[in-house]
């Protein structure tokens, strides 16, 4: 076996570490994958809260379309009752 080592150049020290199979020797800007693990669950459970919200706010538009519905029929039921009213009190 050749010893590699002794032949890097001065300047490509800092990247070629020894025992370091060649990828760098810096290593903090990648992650583990128990954090990588963490980071997807904490997404995961963001990503839940969000669709629990959305479901709620759902919930809300349609209890808020269906009073509006109900209003609406009341309303109408009443200017109806009221122009038959009038109609048949002018008739008379």
């Amino acid at each position: 076996m050749h010893d590699y080592q002794e032949k890097v150049p001065p300047e490509l020290d800092d990247i070629i570490k020894p025992n370091d199979n060649g990828g760098g020797g810096n290593m903090n800007k990648y992650v583990t994958h128990e954090e990588l693990s963490h980071v997807a669950e904490k997404l995961t459970d963001k990503m839940d809260l969000m669709d629990s919200k959305d479901e709620l706010r759902v919930e809300k538009v349609k209890s808020s379309l269906i009073i509006w519905y109900i209003s609406t029929t009341i309303a109408l039921a009443g200017l109806l009752l009221t122009v038959l009213g009038l109609m048949i009190s002018h008739i008379k």
